[in-house]
C-alpha cells in the first residue's frame, strides 16, 4: 500500500447546523460540506462533515487491522476475493487513490 497523499489528521468538523459546515485539520480548513436547495438536510450536512472528519482515524484503524491479519492469511488465499480482508485492502487502496 502506498503512503496516503491526504492531509494528515486529526480532522474535526466545525458544526454549525446551517447550510454549510467545514472540516478542519490543524493547518486549516480542508473541506466544505454544503446544503443546496435543502438537500441534504442541515442535520445530514453536519453528519457528513463528522464522517469526513473521522476519515484519517478510520483509515489508520483499517491499516492496523489489515496489518494484524496479513501474517495469518492462509497460503491458499486468493488476493482480490470477496473476503473481508480483501474488501478492507481494496478500501485502503481506494482511499490512497490507487484503485477505483
Amino acid at each position: 500500500m502506498a503512503d496516503p497523499k491526504f492531509t494528515k489528521g486529526p480532522w474535526r468538523p466545525l458544526l454549525n447546523g446551517a447550510e454549510d459546515t467545514s472540516v478542519a485539520s490543524p493547518g486549516g480548513i480542508i473541506a466544505d460540506v454544503r446544503c443546496i436547495d435543502d438537500y441534504p438536510s442541515h442535520e445530514q450536512v453536519d453528519a457528513n462533515a463528522t464522517l469526513i472528519a473521522a476519515s484519517p482515524t478510520l483509515y489508520e484503524a483499517l491499516q492496523r487491522i489489515c496489518g494484524d491479519f496479513r501474517g495469518t492469511i492462509k497460503a491458499n488465499h486468493k488476493p482480490g476475493c470477496d473476503c473481508n480482508y480483501c474488501f478492507a485492502i481494496a478500501a485502503l487502496e481506494r482511499a490512497e487513490g490507487s484503485s477505483s
